[in-house]
């Protein structure tokens, strides 16, 4: 064999050996980055798109996702839009792969509690499930602190006025799965 055939072929065999270190360290590192993915940033891929969802109890929901915060996420359908906590998510059935060249999106820096005192704010009819699906009360939201919430209760078909509250219901941030808000006309 001469030289120059064998340098060849020792010169072959690295490149080789490197383009499969190469191939590997990708993979690993894809790996590790998944390894490290939250569910809020996998939710960010769809942002805007339409998802399926099966929470607590069974309920299962089809919309559009909003924003996502670290431990909720929004969805809206026509009038109707859903505040949820991460934790009353048990599945979520994601549409096909977006473009790669999707805008790239950020977390919502708002806190549940904040998202909370913003829905306050539009006395809209709310239902309030609890993290076992079940319906806690429904009404409308009168106050919004630290830890809890404060949900006025009446007749649908009713606003909240102090006349027609039938009950004031605390209940714990950490008692909640869901609101669903509809938009009064």
């Amino acid at each position: 064999m001469r030289w120059e055939s064998l340098f060849a072929d020792l010169e072959s065999q690295l490149q080789a050996q490197l383009a499969e270190d190469l191939r590997a360290e990708i993979a690993e590192s894809v790996r590790v980055e998944q390894a490290r993915q939250t569910l809020a940033e996998r939710l960010l891929t769809c942002q805007g798109r339409r998802l399926s969802l099966r929470l607590a109890g069974g309920e299962e929901l089809t919309a559009r996702l909003g924003p996502v915060g670290n431990d909720y996420l929004c969805l809206e359908e026509s009038a109707t839009r859903w505040l949820i906590r991460a934790a009353a998510v048990q599945t979520v059935a994601l549409p096909p792969k977006p473009s790669a060249h999707s805008e790239t999106v950020k977390l919502a820096a708002a806190r549940f509690a904040a998202v909370l005192r913003a829905l306050l704010r539009d006395r809209n009819p709310v239902q309030v499930h609890g993290t076992d699906g079940q319906l806690l009360g429904e009404g409308t939201l009168l106050q919004a602190a630290q830890d809890f919430i404060v949900l006025g209760t009446h007749a649908r078909d009713e606003y909240a006025r102090p006349r027609s509250i039938t009950s004031e219901l605390l209940i714990p941030h950490t008692a909640l799965g869901w609101l669903m808000l509809e938009h009064r006309h």
